[in-house]
């Protein structure tokens, strides 16, 4: 992808190098379905075709209104194939703060997840005057707002009678189109939208892939929400840039379960999933029988060892190497084994993370990455 000048060449240049690979991967009752990455494809032509047929212009706005999940993807892409630019919301947003954004961007649509953010959207309809069409996901919904679409009737609706218009927007593209408007909280005011081009998500992917070593091999578990620039960058471009499955997390109430069945190898996440982890770990150590507390804090000593001369870029030794053979079998490979046993490394952000956490997840064998950025700068500046 190093030649792609826009998100939407990155993709294209992913389907034809991995047409077939699973992208993306949800739960539902009976388990878990997919998309190869030439379906997702095709889902964001046939959304994007609707999306002109609704009569909307290159640089209208669309808002996102939903949790993560594969019709947020699928929106996303299809608003850039379209050359719209999309305005994520965060599901949680009470009606008022949804109305201001709609308003502050004049999204002309907007897609709404469920029943219940459909009927904020309804409560505002009135007072959103650009606002002209809403795409709902969940079919129950459709009777929150009058004439309202179903997101999976445009998401495979023909493509015929939009081609051309598809094909002259597609030839318009360049680096500096923006694709997002990303609103921050109102720390000083109201939400402020930042404005994001494809060349802005671009630079910090591919600035990402030269320091750290993804590949298409890697399966992400999608957890925060993709409506902050930093899972929308490094949980949904980052791995789309390289062929890598993207499963979708049904939120925190299932996240430990779903840390042992999609098993991921790269996921992102704040400091207080890190702390939480840490502490459940040591408030199970204080109440379990004395051998055991002995033997734990025996194997953290050890994993200590190994990570300050791992970080110091010295020899482990073969002494110290045996130990914390013996404590991986002990201990550590249970605390692995939560969180899905092939994890490479988790990604920090959002928050500083505390020194003493990451050292105590280092000791046990579980890396994580910490970065630092601003949603201005979509949004990495540095990772360690």
């Amino acid at each position: 992808m190093s030649d792609a000048t826009t998100l939407i060449q990155a993709l294209e240049q992913v389907v034809t190098r991995l047409p077939d690979k699973e992208f993306v991967r949800w739960r539902e009752r009976d388990g878990y379905l997919s998309l190869t990455f030439r379906e997702f494809s095709e889902k964001v032509e046939q959304l994007a075709g609707s999306f002109i047929r609704l009569g909307l212009n290159a640089g209208d706005r669309i808002a996102i209104l939903s949790d993560n999940s594969v019709e947020w993807a699928i929106t996303d892409y299809a608003a850039m194939r379209a050359g719209l630019i999309s305005v994520p919301l965060y599901a949680t947003l009470p009606a008022g703060q949804i109305a201001y954004i709609l308003n502050d961007a004049e999204a002309r649509a907007i897609v709404a997840s469920n029943a219940a953010q459909a009927a904020k959207v309804a409560e505002i309809n009135d007072n959103c005057a650009a606002l002209e069409h809403v795409i709902v996901v969940e079919k129950d919904a459709l009777n929150e707002v009058e004439g309202s679409y179903l997101f999976d009737d445009l998401a495979s609706a023909p493509t015929d009678d939009s081609l051309d218009e598809l094909s002259s927007r597609r030839a318009a593209f360049n680096a500096h189109d923006t694709i997002t408007f990303i609103y921050t909280s109102g720390t000083t005011g109201n939400p402020k939208g930042v404005i994001l081009t494809h060349d802005n998500f671009l630079s910090n992917v591919q600035a990402a892939l030269r320091i750290l070593e993804i590949t298409e091999r890697d399966t992400f578990l999608s957890f925060l929400p993709l409506s902050h620039v930093f899972e929308r960058m490094a949980g949904h471009y980052l791995a789309m840039a390289v062929g890598a499955t993207i499963t979708y997390s049904r939120g925190l109430r299932y996240l430990g379960d779903e840390l042992k069945t999609v098993s991921p190898t790269v996921m992102a996440c704040v400091p207080r999933f890190y702390e939480s982890l840490q502490e459940k770990v040591l408030k199970g150590v204080e109440t379990s029988p004395p051998i055991r507390q002995s033997i734990f804090h025996w194997a953290m000593r050890q994993g200590r060892s190994k990570s300050e001369r791992l970080r110091a870029k010295r020899g482990v030794g073969a002494t110290l190497g045996l130990t914390n053979a013996v404590a991986q079998k002990l201990v550590f490979h249970k605390l692995q084994a939560a969180v899905g046993g092939r994890l490479r490394f988790f990604i920090s952000g959002g928050a500083p993370l505390a020194l003493s956490t990451a050292e105590f997840f280092h000791a046990a064998g579980i890396l994580i990455l910490e970065g630092y950025g601003l949603t201005e700068t979509s949004p990495v500046i540095a990772v360690n």
